[in-house]
């Protein structure tokens, strides 16, 4: 008899989306699925490193599609010159700026999500404008700063903080009005700053392959490709966006 899959429940996406969303733990080559899985979860994924040929290996026996893949940076945490333009301020977020902030992520965020050809734009939307809402008031990450140029805010950066001294981009977005105009830059730098005063020593951030601009635009910051990992996917009921 094979040995089933370990599949564990994406609870606050099944509680978003309200799907049953699912993670498939570790497989290898001899497991299957469980049938009373198959039964339950709307939508199943898994993620695994480009050079994991046993999982890449299963997840296409078992009929998984390829979704897109994970590139994940890190660099070291220096103080940085201070280069911003007079023309643009940084602050750290309240809910007072929540509604402007969540509206630009809405409007920058969604395009190369994950989850658009899952869920819809519409839901996909809600999800990065309910992730910025729960970044100002420090829940999952835990801190959001904004731009303002001149009297518009142009974009947002969100940091969590975890062990060994580490901190995570969550989400960067500028509205793209002010593309070009150096706020992902000054975003980044104060928040490099920021962390440097507070003892991080490693920045790491998340983004999916088919973003090329935020690619090129850590990579330019002196990032440097830390994984690169698969996501798969396997729809086992429609829904409805």
């Amino acid at each position: 008899m094979h040995k089933t899959v370990t599949i564990r429940k994406l609870e606050w996406l099944s509680d978003f989306f309200g799907l049953n969303c699912g993670e498939v733990i570790s497989p290898s080559r001899t497991m299957v699925i469980d049938e009373k899985d198959l039964h339950y979860y709307h939508f199943l994924q898994g993620k695994c490193l480009d050079r994991d040929k046993i999982s890449k290996c299963w997840f296409e026996k078992n009929s998984f599609f390829f979704e897109d893949s994970r590139l994940t940076f890190e660099k070291k945490i220096e103080s940085v010159p201070d280069t911003t333009s007079e023309n643009i301020r940084i602050a750290v977020a309240s809910e007072a700026e929540s509604p402007t902030i969540e509206a630009i992520a809405k409007n920058v965020m969604a395009e190369h999500s994950r989850f658009i050809n899952l869920v819809g734009e519409k839901k996909t939307q809600e999800f990065y404008a309910t992730w910025i809402k729960n970044a100002i008031v420090s829940d999952f990450d835990h801190i959001c700063f904004y731009a303002s140029t001149g009297s518009q805010v142009s974009g947002f950066i969100t940091l969590r903080f975890v062990e060994n001294r580490k901190a995570i981009i969550g989400l960067l977005g500028v509205e793209r009005a002010f593309w070009g105009k150096g706020v992902a830059k000054s975003l980044l730098d104060y928040a490099e700053n920021f962390l440097a005063q507070k003892g991080f020593d490693t920045l790491e951030v998340a983004t999916e392959g088919k973003n090329s601009r935020a690619i090129r635009f850590y990579n330019n910051y002196g990032f440097h490709l830390k994984d690169t990992e698969y996501w798969y996917y396997k729809i086992l009921k429609e829904h409805s966006s």
